[in-house]
C-alpha cells in the first residue's frame, strides 16, 4: 500500500505522457513538414505562371520572392512553418542561382535540377547554390525542394551541391 489508489493513477498518467509526447512531437512535425511542402508546391505553381508570362524565363535570383509575389497574394506562403521565425526574416526557402534568368527549355533534365528548396538562411529573397540547403536537413532530416519541371517532393536527406 505504498502506492495509493491516487497514487497509482498519476503513475500509469506519468507512463503514459512519456510515451506518447514523442509521438505527438512527431505528428506536429510531419504536419508542418507537409504544410512546407504545399508551400513550396504552390511557390511552384506561380514559378510557372512567371515563367509563362516572359516567355518561359525564369526570375531574377536576387528578386524571386518580390517577382512571385503577384501570382500567389499572400507573402505566408514563402514562410517555413518549421524555420525560425522572427520579422523582418524567418521565411526558410531559397531559390537556386545557377537557374537565375534562364530559358526552363534550355534547363537540361529539368526533372533533377532544383529551383526552389528549404533554406538555413531566413531571409527574404534568399538565393545560393543550393549552400543554405539544411544540414541534416530541416524537417526529420530531410528537405522539401522544387525542380524545374515544376514538381515538388520531400527527399531525406537532400543532396548538397
Amino acid at each position: 500500500a505504498l502506492l495509493g489508489c491516487g497514487g497509482m493513477f498519476f503513475l500509469i498518467i506519468s507512463i503514459l505522457a512519456a510515451i506518447l509526447f514523442p509521438v505527438f512531437a512527431q505528428a506536429r512535425e510531419k504536419a508542418r513538414q507537409t504544410s512546407c511542402l504545399a508551400n513550396l508546391r504552390q511557390q511552384s505553381n506561380a514559378l510557372q505562371m512567371y515563367a509563362a508570362d516572359f516567355d518561359g524565363i525564369l526570375p531574377p535570383a536576387s528578386k524571386w520572392m518580390d517577382a512571385l509575389y503577384p501570382y500567389t497574394g499572400t507573402e505566408s506562403i514563402f514562410r517555413c512553418p518549421t524555420a525560425p521565425s522572427s520579422a523582418p526574416t524567418g521565411y526558410g526557402y531559397a531559390f537556386n542561382d545557377g537557374v537565375s534568368q534562364k530559358s526552363v527549355a534550355k534547363i537540361g533534365a529539368p526533372e533533377t535540377v532544383i529551383t526552389l528548396y528549404d533554406s538555413s538562411t531566413l531571409t527574404k529573397n534568399a538565393h545560393d547554390a543550393l549552400t543554405s540547403l539544411p544540414v541534416p536537413g530541416r524537417h526529420s532530416h530531410g528537405n522539401n525542394l522544387v525542380y524545374a519541371d515544376g514538381h515538388a517532393k520531400y527527399k531525406k536527406d537532400a543532396p548538397t551541391p
